[in-house]
């Protein structure tokens, strides 16, 4: 149904071609290509692929890179490229059924070396799967791609989400006469045990890392004693804002807004730094403020340590300076970023059910 395409360009700019993709512009299991560099950079690449034709990462094929071109361009010697055999397949649904997981693992299985394996065409040429008619074919493709477009959708009002949230805090609720204040005086950070906190026994909720999403969802379920890990782990009660200071987890996004902690304080990992609003109606201001990728950026430039170990100093927080508008516009603005997350919540479900539904439909031909 397929074969593979080895024409090279020595002189791709003579040619017109302007963009050259390598193994890394290449996402896991996304069908487009959303990167690419420039033709006018220097590059060593002379693969020559056409609109319409399909790319697939031949090295560490477990990492699922496959995509439709939309252009034209140059590309490495570690993709392979191929079209589809128009008169065996229908050309909309070749570059669905390498993303089926049948072929994924054939792709996998037949990969040869230890550090950087890598599979062959002649190989990939032997996977067998269920082809249907011509006719079926065709209405599968058209079903596979408007789930894609719903997909593109979904992740255009996921990012559309990030972009609402930061434009209100920077533009809209950024009161340009008000005093400049910092983080601390709108949030305790770190507190300390209070003398009747620290009386606390008994076993109390435990929340390490993982138990954190990187949407802001905690999962409960495992506890600690209080008095034996008081002063080895985080201590946080409902209410709080949580917030992962180690690489990468704080790049990632993870923290949250504790609730639902059925003890009068919690336990947690000690890579969170804990900012305790003095105001409850500052609450999702505070937390939505974490989650912004400004911020969240510019954590990241103060982080201090060696690598992998690097983490967002207290300090950082503490002396974040920010225009904060007064205290009911505070609560406003929480309340409008909690229904954009919300939303982007539920566009984020929609998401997983879409892909879910386009793996159900591959599955099928493995």
């Amino acid at each position: 149904v397929a074969h593979e395409v080895k024409d090279v360009s020595r002189d791709p700019v003579s040619e017109g071609i302007e963009r050259v993709v390598g193994l890394e512009h290449l996402t896991p299991l996304d069908i487009h290509i959303r990167s690419w560099g420039n033709i006018e950079d220097e590059t060593t690449f002379t693969r020559k692929f056409k609109k319409g034709q399909i790319l697939f990462g031949k090295r560490r094929a477990y990492q699922r890179k496959a995509a439709l071109a939309e252009f034209d361009g140059i590309c490495s010697g570690d993709i392979l490229v191929l079209e589809a055999n128009e008169e065996k397949i229908e050309p909309d649904l070749l570059p669905f059924l390498m993303h089926s997981e049948g072929f994924f693992k054939w792709a996998v299985s037949t990969s040869a070396g230890s550090l950087s394996p890598r599979t062959k065409f002649k190989d990939l040429a032997e996977y067998k799967f269920h082809l249907p008619s011509r006719p079926v074919q065709k209405k599968i493709a058209e079903l596979l791609w408007a789930t894609d477009d719903t997909r593109e959708k979904y992740l255009t009002a996921i990012e559309q989400s990030y972009i609402s949230l930061q434009s209100v805090y920077q533009e809209k609720y950024q009161n340009e006469k008000a005093e400049v204040t910092t983080l601390e005086k709108l949030a305790d950070i770190n507190p300390t045990l209070s003398d009747d906190e620290n009386k606390t026994t008994g076993n109390v909720d435990f929340i390490p890392m993982e138990a954190v999403s990187e949407d802001g969802e905690i999962t409960l379920g495992q506890q600690k004693d209080f008095q034996t890990f008081r002063n080895s782990l985080t201590n946080f009660k409902n209410g709080d804002v949580i917030f992962a200071k180690i690489t990468p987890c704080m790049e990632n996004g993870k923290g949250a807004i504790v609730e639902g902690v059925k003890s009068p304080l919690a336990l947690g990992s000690t890579e969170f730094h804990v900012l305790r609003p003095y105001l409850k109606s500052d609450l999702h201001y505070i937390y939505y403020l974490t989650k912004l990728p400004f911020f969240r950026k510019l954590a990241e430039r103060h982080m201090t340590g060696s690598a992998g170990q690097k983490r967002v100093p207290t300090d950082f927080l503490r002396n974040y300076k920010l225009k904060a508008p007064n205290p009911e516009s505070r609560k406003n603005l929480g309340v409008f970023c909690h229904k954009i997350w919300q939303e982007k919540k539920r566009c984020e479900m929609q998401l997983e059910i879409t892909v879910a539904m386009r793996s159900a439909i591959l599955n099928s031909l493995s």
